[in-house]
């Protein structure tokens, strides 16, 4: 049921089996108010909602007073969003002490609402309450390091949550090993949005440890976080070696061809200290004493069914997790910079399983294509390229688009 910019019938209303309400109030001075009395009224004798949509209201002190009071009778209540509605630190606050009442709870949406540290540590205290909840947006408020420090605890005890927006919250360096405890704690949070924050270089270093562990983490998005060459490093290098993430966002991190380059030849030095190891494993084999080949041989064929076992996994994590998308848009590589992705991929074996890439605004030229051409074969499950905003015309594009057939550029 929707309600926008119509005076409500608040008696009408109660004869309904309202399961969804989306209130807009009228933009008229002090209208606003007197219609969400009106729904508050409706809300305290609901049995059924299910949904409450209250996006982009204006709620003042009163108006948080009012609504808090009415959520208590919503036991039946699945997704409630609140987002822009100016709440602040005290309205959260308020809100949180009816939090226990909603215990079916699965989708809260309080994003642009001005929360701090001092309603994060209100809103800790409901979240423990909420046994069903998988999806939770608090993106672009500012509760920064302590506000994620006060929440951590809570979030801890999500073991439903499946997605968490954080983005442009001030969290830095500082907040670091709080997200990356709330990673490794929560075990079905697959998706992240850490955009729009400010956590660096060192930073980066907690969350691709927190990658790299036992993480479900499929969706990380992390532009616009001062990562430089050296953050990114560290993030690829956990992104590609997992067999669970799916995407990274590492767009508008001022990567540069230094950053690319940096990971080739990480890449490539990974291969050859894997490749001397298995020389070595051999030459020892080789020189075994003949008196010993029997034992040799059936720890060659255990050595075998392990082997087989590993790879049986590995096949398995590239079929079900392996990274499949990428974005470097807005990262300044240049044609430079695209080779040594190119290499880094192809050196991981992470070209396997890469379906889509985003390169725009990378002043990348034809040449670019001319590499990525020559390297196909290497990338069997790439289906799209994105190279809007380059220096490649349309005309270069569509020569390109034929030759590789599955590949839309």
């Amino acid at each position: 049921f929707l309600l926008s910019h119509q005076p409500l019938r608040a008696q009408g209303l109660l004869s309904l089996s309202l399961k969804r309400a989306n209130f807009s109030p009228k933009v008229e001075e002090g209208q606003g108010q007197a219609d969400l009395r009106k729904l508050v009224h409706v809300l305290s004798r609901s049995k059924v909602l299910t949904s409450l949509d209250l996006r982009n209201c204006e709620l003042e002190e009163e108006g948080w007073g009012l609504l808090s009071s009415s959520l208590s009778h919503l036991s039946c209540l699945r997704t409630l969003d609140l987002s822009h509605t100016s709440c602040g630190d005290l309205g959260v606050r308020a809100l949180s002490a009816f939090l226990p009442s909603l215990v079916g709870l699965r989708d809260l949406a309080l994003v642009g609402n001005q929360i701090g540290a001092e309603g994060s540590e209100g809103l800790a205290s409901g979240l423990t309450c909420l046994k069903e909840l998988k999806r939770l947006e608090l993106g672009m408020n500012w509760i920064k390091a302590k506000g994620i420090k006060q929440l951590t605890g809570s979030l801890r005890c999500c073991f439903t949550l499946e997605s968490l927006d954080l983005r442009r919250n001030g969290l830095a360096e500082d907040a670091a090993a709080a997200v990356a405890e709330v990673m490794q704690a929560c075990p079905r949070l697959t998706f992240l949005d850490l955009s729009m924050n400010w956590f660096g270089a060192d930073g980066a270093k907690a969350l691709a440890l927190a990658l790299s562990s036992t993480c479900s983490i499929k969706q990380l998005l992390i532009s616009q976080n001062e990562l430089g060459p050296q953050g990114f490093l560290v993030l690829a290098r956990a992104a590609i070696s997992s067999t669970i993430l799916t995407r990274l966002d590492v767009s508008k991190n001022a990567i540069g061809k230094e950053g690319l380059h940096l990971l080739a030849a990480s890449m490539s030095r990974e291969g050859e200290i894997e490749g001397a190891s298995q020389n070595e494993e051999r030459e020892q084999e080789e020189g075994e004493d003949e008196e010993d080949e029997e034992r040799q041989q059936q720890q060659q064929q255990q050595q075998g069914h392990v082997k087989e076992e590993e790879r049986g996994r590995e096949k398995e994590g590239e079929e079900n997790g392996s990274l499949r998308s990428i974005d470097l848009s807005e990262n300044f590589i240049g044609d430079e910079g695209m080779e040594h992705f190119m290499q880094a991929m192809i050196s991981s074996s992470g070209s396997r399983s890469l379906e889509h890439v985003d390169l725009r605004i990378n002043s990348l030229s034809s040449q670019s294509l001319h590499a990525f051409l020559l390297h196909a074969q290497s990338f069997p499950r790439m289906r799209s390229l994105d190279l809007r905003g380059n220096e490649v015309s349309k005309e270069e594009k569509s020569k390109f688009t034929g030759l590789l057939t599955n590949v839309t550029i």
